[in-house]
């Protein structure tokens, strides 16, 4: 499965300056799910979270796009430093949940649309859809994050057998969001 990150459209991209603030070692507080509904917060998933520390950290932009805001999920404080090591410019390290931001959302938050191409087989690509991701950073340093996510429907390879993010974003039209995550962290330390 494929991803891509905003297009710009609508996007009013971070720099270094405002993704600072937002730096640190976090651990989870709490992590819902719901599968059913973007109206409400689901049940909590906290206790079958095998990474319930991550770390927020800046991102290049390769040379040629702006720096973006990526969240790196770890075992413990001891790990996320580890991660944060092994992180450079083209890839981050194994995770298992990793979040990428790349635009203001308001004070205090950041933002994303990430489109997912699904995966294609026998010339349909199903599976696909697209996240709106916010971040928030209260003034006690906690961050939430609401994830909402919107299926695209079954849609065709384009002519050389790939499925593509612009394709799935279209499929997603007139499609409700029918998963709500909800990430919840109290600061630790700083990078």
């Amino acid at each position: 499965m494929c991803g891509s990150e905003d297009s710009g459209a609508a996007c009013d991209f971070l720099d270094s300056s405002s993704i600072g603030p937002f730096e640190g070692i976090y651990q989870f507080t709490n992590i819902t799910i719901n599968t059913g509904s973007c109206m409400v917060e689901g049940d909590s998933v906290l206790s079958m979270e095998t990474e319930p520390y991550f770390y927020l950290a800046e991102r290049s932009g390769f040379g040629i796009l702006p720096p973006s805001l990526m969240l790196i999920t770890c075992a413990d404080v001891a790990n996320c430093r580890e991660k944060l090591a092994q992180q450079d410019e083209f890839i981050g390290p194994a995770a298992d949940r990793i979040f990428s931001f790349s635009c203001h959302g308001g004070p205090n938050q950041v933002s994303s649309t990430i489109s997912n191409t699904g995966f294609g087989m026998d010339g349909v690509c199903t599976g696909g859809h697209v996240d709106e991701q916010l971040l928030e950073r209260a003034a006690d340093g906690s961050i939430r994050i609401e994830v909402r996510v919107t299926p695209a429907g079954d849609y065709p390879q384009d002519r050389e057998g790939f499925c593509s993010t612009d394709a799935s974003e279209k499929a997603t039209r007139g499609n409700s969001c029918n998963e709500y995550q909800v990430f919840s962290g109290d600061f630790i330390e700083s990078l």
